[in-house]
């Protein structure tokens, strides 16, 4: 069976995904997204460097592609902890606003399986990034998860927007230790 998988290269060993965690996280994906037979990487910590200019630059896409994308984020904490988000959007600098829709979630492999936070409606903090960082859902003064420029640093406390838990297995100040951006 081949992999559902495309864009990690030979070289790779720390590779967080694969087809069964894929297969986990696609039921909470948006029906049109579960339908897509492949999924892209378009960044990894890896393969690209530390640098969430990179980052924004590998997530673009060409203005010839007209057709609707899902983005998912996927975070390596210094525990092993492997959890992230599902973005309706590309993700790039928002100019001071909030972005994403409803079919935006958060979500944590524990043991065998995905648990997954979607948007609840309490308020529309779905998305939000800068040229400093990247998050996830807000609200009390605390981001659902939060990624600073460097990309090695991460906060994930409960945000209002999708009732989660704290995502790391380090608590709400993490470590990170891998990352990843799919196109679906």
């Amino acid at each position: 069976m081949d992999s559902k998988l495309t864009g990690y290269k030979p070289s790779s060993k720390n590779r967080l995904l694969n087809d069964q965690i894929v297969d986990e996280i696609s039921p909470f994906l948006p029906e049109r997204m579960q339908l897509r037979p492949q999924w892209t990487l378009k960044y990894s910590l890896e393969q690209d460097g530390a640098s969430i200019k990179t980052f924004y630059k590998s997530a673009e896409r060409p203005v010839s592609d007209h057709q609707q994308h899902g983005y998912v984020l996927v975070v390596r904490d210094a525990r092993n902890g492997l959890f992230g988000a599902y973005a309706n959007e590309v993700l790039k600098p928002s100019e001071g606003r909030y972005r994403g829709n409803n079919d935006c979630f958060l979500w944590k492999h524990e043991g065998d399986k995905v648990k997954a936070f979607p948007y609840r409606g309490t308020n529309d903090f779905a998305i939000f990034c800068t040229h400093h960082f990247v998050s996830f859902g807000g609200g009390d003064g605390h981001y659902g998860l939060w990624i600073d420029d460097s990309l090695d640093k991460g906060v994930s406390y409960p945000s209002l927007t999708y009732e989660n838990e704290t995502l790391s297995a380090q608590g709400s100040k993490f470590d990170i230790i891998g990352l990843e951006l799919w196109e679906i």
